[in-house]
């Protein structure tokens, strides 16, 4: 097979494609910049086609051949796979408008290898593939083999500005007989990646780990023993060794014994709180009040008057669980999949308000001691997503109401004080609901307010209700361990 002549090469290895919008991006550049980001081709090129495979041969890893782009496909020595060509391949939107783009390893006309899928089937799970743009081949976590780098175009189609391309990088590292999508370096890259990010973005990042001394190799990274004792994901988020899909459904189900017997000891303070917290709320417990007679802020609640109705203390933006005990649950999660359990507090029995999958009330452990890190009730509820991040949905009116998508940092924790409610430690990446009117911020962001206010946070309804839906479905079922059989366990039932 006839081979590309590639007339310019980056020292780097760098290969960065010519597709419609990089001419478009180029035209508006100096001549001298864009000369280095051009691939030019031989006159022959109308010769170098790709024969059509044999059936067995290519149809089993899935290559349909007229979907090749071929300006993002490229002939290479890559490490021990030897003289090949990788190949890019436009998605099969006839079959699902959200099918992703595929890559292929080529020895001649045979397909030798598909890179791994970062969607289950080849089907993202948001934004609409629109283009490659660029390509590269190098060494960014110093593991002697050159990564395979790509730079994915996407649309979300929410707002005003959804239609604008967005970069989403994929880094695969070479594992020898494979290679390996690298999440965390490919996600780390990503959560500061700009809207038209380029490789040198990504140099630039991958050489901000290495200065600031961390480590970006998925194979360091894996070889970290968890202090808790438990295999991790190694996935961005929380830990998902205890999530366990059954038809669809996901659970989560800690069932390490050391783990808990672990952690119920390091939490002793957080349980000593919650029954401190049980015990003050349940001095305002049977009290009534005189509903014709004046009264004072501070005097709404009267001992000894039994002619009218109860009052029950509580708020909407403090842990609901109907004052009873027994129906407390709590569990661990490492909610940062840095090896150290966080403590979660939910309710057993679903009433209308509060279902029996969120956690109302959490807390961490911070240099030895117990921080409170969210408080919340029926208005405001995290819950665990089964794409490992964490969710938050509140309200505070009907004009003001949503989901976050969020990360948990145990190293943003304000170490010398507690959450009375909200949160802390948690990083907003998304926000889903109603400011006023719908929208969907997109991006890590400090100020809600104003962040909704950009054009290109505004949806429509029907779009709202899409991502509602799929957010709405990712929802993770927790089996509780019961706060009941921790006070019979360590004798506190006396109170």
């Amino acid at each position: 097979m006839k081979r590309r002549v590639v007339l310019f090469v980056f020292a780097l290895c760098l290969v960065a494609g010519c597709g419609n919008r990089n001419e478009t991006v180029t035209d508006n550049e100096d001549s001298s910049m864009a000369s280095a980001d051009k691939v030019v081709q031989d006159d022959n090129n109308d010769d170098v086609g790709v024969e059509e495979p044999a059936e067995d041969d290519n149809s089993a890893l899935g290559l349909d051949t007229s979907k090749i782009i071929e300006e993002q496909s490229f002939d290479i020595k890559l490490n021990g796979w030897g003289d090949v060509r990788f190949v890019s391949c436009l998605p099969d939107k006839d079959k699902d408008p959200l099918a992703d783009a595929t890559f292929y390893l080529m020895d001649d006309e045979k397909v030798i290898y598909k890179m791994p899928s970062v969607y289950e089937n080849d089907i993202r799970e948001w934004g609409l593939f629109e283009d490659i743009s660029f390509v590269a081949f190098k060494d960014i976590n110093e593991d002697q083999k050159d990564e395979v780098i790509v730079g994915e175009l996407y649309v979300t189609g929410a707002g005003p500005q959804g239609m604008l391309p967005r970069t989403e990088v994929r880094i695969f590292e070479d594992k020898g007989d494979a290679f390996e999508y690298a999440k965390d370096l490919s996600e780390y890259i990503n959560d500061s990646m700009p809207d038209d990010g380029t490789i040198y973005d990504v140099y630039e990042k991958a050489d901000g780990l290495k200065q600031n001394g961390l480590d970006n190799s998925s194979d360091k990274a894996s070889a970290e023993d968890s202090t808790a004792g438990a295999g991790k994901s190694q996935e961005e988020g929380y830990d998902r060794t205890y999530l366990e899909e059954k038809d669809g459904v996901y659970t989560y189900r800690l069932s390490d014994a050391s783990i808990i017997e672990k952690y119920d000891e390091l939490y002793t303070t957080a349980f000593s709180n919650f029954i401190d917290s049980y015990n003050e709320v349940m001095k305002w417990q049977n009290q009534s009040y005189r509903s014709k007679e004046k009264y004072t802020a501070n005097s709404l609640v009267l001992k000894n008057n039994e002619e009218n109705s109860v009052v029950k203390t509580g708020s909407y933006y403090e842990m609901d669980f109907g004052f009873n005990l027994d129906n407390v649950g709590y569990t661990y999660v490492d909610l940062d999949c840095d090896g150290t359990f966080e403590l979660i507090f939910g309710i057993l029995k679903y009433d209308e308000w509060v279902p029996d999958n969120v956690f109302e009330r959490a807390y961490a452990l911070v240099d030895g001691r117990t921080v409170k890190i969210c408080e919340g009730g029926s208005r405001d509820t995290h819950w665990l997503g089964s794409d490992g991040y964490i969710y938050e949905t509140g309200s505070s009116g009907a004009a003001y109401s949503g989901t976050s998508r969020l990360r948990f940092d145990s190293k943003k924790l304000q170490v010398d004080e507690d959450t009375d409610w909200g949160s802390q430690g948690f990083i907003e990446e998304e926000f889903l609901g109603y400011w006023e009117r719908p929208v969907h911020i997109i991006g890590p962001y400090s100020d809600i307010d104003e962040a909704a206010r950009r054009p290109e946070s505004e949806i429509s309804d029907d779009e709202w209700r899409t991502l509602f839906d799929e957010w709405d479905a990712r929802q993770v079922g927790i089996e509780w361990l019961k706060m009941s059989d921790y006070l019979t366990k360590h004798h506190l039932l006396e109170f």
